[in-house]
């Protein structure tokens, strides 16, 4: 009997060449002389004739399993961020943090004499206003941005 190389499996039992391989399908794969009935986990894809699944990167989450090609990794919304590879899901930007755009691997901080944001996920921080006060404890007046 001859095994399979990685990525690849046989139907045939007591196969004796090479040529009886089978690449695994996308989404699946296996390691030498195994089935390929793994599925790729969540936060990973692969293309057909795998060993191994392929992470998606940073700024990007997939939340399928078997996933076949890169395409299934999508950016994190703006407001959200993934700083690893393999994320299955995007972070909310927390307080006094925010993300413009899709696609994130951190959120930025906000200036010290902005607003502070109300809520986890904000897309940008805000020059203070009247009736506000600051994050340093400054009073804001009407279109002005707080100055220590």
């Amino acid at each position: 009997c001859q095994d399979c190389e990685a990525g690849k499996y046989s139907e045939t039992v007591g196969a004796s060449a090479a040529t009886t391989c089978q690449d695994c399908e996308a989404g699946k794969y296996s390691v030498q002389a195994a089935a390929c009935v793994e599925e790729c986990p969540s936060g990973t894809y692969s293309i057909a004739a795998m060993s191994i699944c392929k992470s998606c990167a940073a700024g990007k989450n997939s939340g399928a399993t078997g996933a076949t090609s890169e395409a299934s990794c999508f950016n994190c919304t703006a407001g959200k961020y993934s700083s690893t590879v393999g994320a299955t899901i995007c972070t909310f930007c927390p307080l006094r943090e925010f993300s413009p755009n899709s696609g994130a691997q951190t959120c930025q901080i906000c200036e010290p004499d902005s607003a502070p944001t109300v809520a986890e996920g904000a897309t940008s921080c805000s020059l203070c206003y009247d009736g506000l006060i600051s994050e340093s404890g400054i009073n804001c007046l009407l279109g002005t941005a707080c100055a220590p």
